[in-house]
């Protein structure tokens, strides 16, 4: 039988170089976790704090926020007016950003001229609350990305290295 070995380290221990290779790796596999449950959570709050929505089913919330083109936020849900009339948005295409949705209003009383105004004033409310949903999501993840962050999540579970600054699976 042998017995070998190892040693480890926490993320102070190590030297620059292999704690930056530690806080990359980190960076580059990090899932994000909470993200999700986040975004559902602001989305309410922006909703009660920026429309007079009254939310009657709030469905998904979709992003991608990876900084490339064709990225952002958007979500689904059954609303209703201040005067009453119900509206739909749904996710359309492949991408998740605001412009990824179609909207259907339910109301067959409106003419064509308050329809238009309507499915205006819906659509720009809606772009305004993606923007800021997006703007939110961006500033998760650079926080969850910040050095400092991730340097007091290391140290706060424990975490350990090998000398090169790949975590220890010991």
């Amino acid at each position: 039988m042998k017995i070998k070995q190892i040693e480890v380290y926490t993320i102070k221990e190590l030297s620059e170089e292999s704690r930056k290779k530690a806080i990359e790796n980190y960076i580059d596999n990090n899932d994000y976790d909470y993200l999700s449950e986040y975004m559902q959570e602001v989305l309410r709050e922006l909703l009660d704090n920026n429309t007079t929505w009254t939310i009657e089913d709030l469905g998904k919330v979709y992003y991608s926020l990876s900084n490339c083109q064709g990225d952002g936020a958007m979500f689904e849900g059954t609303f209703e007016t201040e005067s009453g009339v119900q509206f739909i948005i749904k996710h359309s295409g492949r991408y998740n950003h605001y412009n990824s949705k179609t909207i259907h209003v339910e109301n067959e009383d409106l003419t064509n001229e308050e329809f238009e105004k309507l499915n205006d004033e819906i659509n720009e409310t809606y772009v305004k609350i993606c923007k800021m949903l997006e703007k939110i999501g961006y500033d998760f993840i650079d926080n969850e990305n910040d050095e400092d962050h991730i340097l007091e999540h290391m140290l706060d579970n424990e975490v350990e290295f090998l000398i090169d600054g790949k975590v220890s699976n010991f």
